[in-house]
C-alpha cells in the first residue's frame, strides 16, 4: 500500500468529529424514520469504538504530547509579552 493512501492522524480526527456531529443530528431528528435514527445511533456506537482506538495509537499519543508542549510554550511566550 502506498503511503499516500494512508490518512494521517491530523486528517482523521477532524473527520471523526464531523461524522459524529452528522450522526448525532440524524439520530436526534424526529423528521427521519425510526430506522434511520436507529442506524445513525448504531453508527455512532461503531464510530466511538474506532475513535477510542486512536487513544491506543503511539502516533496519536506523540501528537497529543507535542501539542501540549507547544501550547505551554505559546502560553509562556504570550505571558512574557
Amino acid at each position: 500500500m502506498s503511503q499516500t493512501d494512508v490518512p494521517l492522524v491530523h486528517q482523521v480526527i477532524p473527520l471523526f468529529d464531523g461524522i459524529t456531529r452528522a450522526l448525532d443530528d440524524h439520530a436526534g431528528n424526529s423528521d427521519y424514520a425510526p430506522a434511520v435514527r436507529m442506524a445513525a445511533a448504531r453508527g455512532r456506537t461503531m464510530l466511538d469504538k474506532y475513535y477510542g482506538l486512536t487513544d491506543d495509537s503511539i502516533v496519536y499519543r506523540i501528537a497529543m504530547c507535542t501539542l501540549i508542549v507547544i501550547a505551554i510554550r505559546y502560553a509562556m511566550l504570550m505571558s512574557v509579552e
